[in-house]
């Protein structure tokens, strides 16, 4: 499972998780009622459905990592994390530093984010963990940047960061697990192997630290200073960063290999659209955006897995809003109304307008027909259903031979390895 990096627009990918687990629930019950045959059959509540049970590695970027690091690391349910990333954003972009309003400031508080990053584990863990996990869980990566050299670890929950020095040119892999691998194959890139020594609040603000958002995160490791920034710099989408690491372990094309998009630019924005004389400020700030654009781009990594996979109809696929969302701004927190889905209860809250626009726009995109300029295959609803028709069959056919199984997380009960 790879999620991509998108700020407040991190919603919409969940808002899809959550059509998928609706799915894999729906098949689970299906394809048991057809299988068992027994007097007491197994029940399956869909309420305590986790992604981390279907996925053996989900990698993350930016806010993409943030959704890694709750499902996979954490183990929480889709609703759980749907939750939390609502209140997490009205702490975070709630408030403007007021040197934020400066041209290339930091925007934001990064002392807010730290603690609702803290509490966050604290609810779901313990606040005190460190990243890296034991064998027998869903691995997880989230990318980052490192911009001074260290010598850290992380593996299988994934979250890209950022870092200088002989890691300058590629994504920093905050790893739960480390990787034995002496070598990959050609033409896959080789990451740094060893998993993450940072806390898990820690590994939550290295993948978000986005340039003019949030200042770069700095812990002393080994006596050594590190200083991670945003992934979404190297790899805002972490496929072709996945395909590589299981290239270089399996030797061949993983089962599935599903990525999730936070929405697609509806108006490019190349500088030279947006008026005024030449040097004129308003084209200079759209050119600068345009770089932004490119340098994170989702898409053009999309385009080159699927001339790897040779399109989507076997082991890729990658599910992503086409209009409605993605020129939402990163940052983007209007207050307004919005519906509680668990009550229905409707009310003015910080980011309640912005909230209500994901929502219906992602809906519209899972509900509408094909589109040949976006899908190579099948229309969003139908490659839901085919996804988590395919993820139950491969989790019905480990567990009917035995092979890693491991329910780690029934009460979400966090303990030390």
């Amino acid at each position: 499972l790879l999620a991509d990096g998108g700020g407040i627009r991190g919603y919409v990918l969940l808002l899809i998780l959550d059509e998928l687990a609706h799915a894999i629930s729906t098949y689970e019950i299906k394809l048991e009622a057809e299988t068992c045959q027994c007097e007491h059959p197994s029940s399956f509540d869909p309420g305590l459905l986790r992604l981390s049970d279907y996925f053996d590695y989900i990698y993350g970027t930016s806010t993409g990592g943030i959704t890694a690091v709750m499902l996979g690391r954490l183990n929480m349910t889709v609703k759980q994390s749907l939750e939390v990333y609502r209140g997490l954003s009205s702490t975070v972009f709630h408030r403007r530093q007021l040197v934020g309003y400066l041209p290339f400031a930091t925007r934001y508080s990064s002392k807010n984010f730290e603690e609702a990053s803290r509490q966050i584990v604290m609810k779901y863990c313990d606040g005190t963990d460190v990243f890296a996990k034991g064998t027998n869980q869903c691995h997880t990566y989230v990318h980052g940047s490192l911009l001074q050299l260290s010598k850290l670890t992380t593996r299988r929950i994934c979250v890209t960061a950022t870092h200088g020095g002989e890691h300058a040119y590629k994504p920093f892999l905050l790893r739960t697990h480390t990787s034995h691998l002496p070598s990959v194959p050609a033409p896959a890139l080789q990451y740094n192997r060893e998993s993450s020594k940072l806390p898990i609040s820690g590994v939550l603000r290295a993948t978000s630290a986005a340039p003019c958002f949030f200042k770069p995160y700095s812990i002393t490791l080994n006596g050594k200073r590190i200083r991670f920034k945003d992934g979404g710099i190297r790899a805002n989408n972490p496929s072709q960063v996945a395909w590589n690491e299981h290239q270089g372990q399996h030797k061949t094309n993983p089962a599935l290999l599903l990525s999730i998009g936070t929405g697609q630019s509806e108006h490019p924005k190349d500088g030279f659209s947006a008026g005024g004389k030449p040097g004129h400020i308003r084209e200079m700030v759209a050119i600068w955006r345009d770089i932004i654009d490119k340098y994170t781009s989702s898409e053009i990594i999309h385009q080159t897995m699927l001339g790897i996979a040779g399109g989507e109809t076997s082991w890729y696929r990658r599910l992503n809003p086409s209009s409605g969302v993605g020129d939402i701004r990163l940052d983007e927190l209007k207050r307004g109304l919005w519906t509680d889905p668990a009550t229905g209860q409707k009310r003015y809250i910080p980011g309640g307008k912005t909230l209500s626009k994901m929502e219906s726009g992602t809906r519209e995109y899972l509900d509408r027909d094909f589109e040949g300029g976006y899908e190579t295959s099948s229309p969003p609803m139908d490659a839901i259903h085919q996804i988590a028709e395919k993820l139950v069959r491969l989790r019905r056919a480990k567990m009917s031979v035995g092979v890693g199984v491991s329910c780690s997380h029934t009460d979400l009960v966090c303990s030390h390895d």
